[in-house]
């Protein structure tokens, strides 16, 4: 059967990078702020500073956030940005699944 008949098998092709729950969370966060702080993500996605910091390593090397890193007040300040390249993931990833949502769905009919 052709990907046309199998909408799903599209679904292979997903950014995994993104497709996790947390990291998607975090770009969707990121996405129309400036400069924000890692303590403010953290607190606002309710999540330990562990589980942060393994995700924000993950979509760092993918170059999707970018980091930052002084001191205000000898107290260290981590600051994240969503890159460009993290803007565009979130958008072609929404597309992909919107897309393939609807084929699925469409397949019912």
């Amino acid at each position: 059967m052709s990907e046309e008949n199998e909408p799903w098998k599209s679904s292979m092709e997903i950014n995994e990078i993104i497709h996790s729950p947390i990291r998607f969370s975090i770009l969707l966060f990121l996405l129309h702020r400036s400069w924000t702080r890692y303590v403010d993500i953290r607190n606002n996605l309710d999540i330990t500073s562990g589980n942060l910091t393994s995700h924000l390593k993950k979509l760092e090397a993918a170059q999707l956030v970018e980091t930052e890193k002084s001191f205000d007040d000898a107290k260290p300040v981590t600051m994240l940005i969503i890159t460009e390249r993290g803007r565009q993931a979130v958008i072609d990833y929404s597309k992909q699944m919107y897309k393939l949502l609807g084929d699925v769905l469409n397949k019912r009919k």
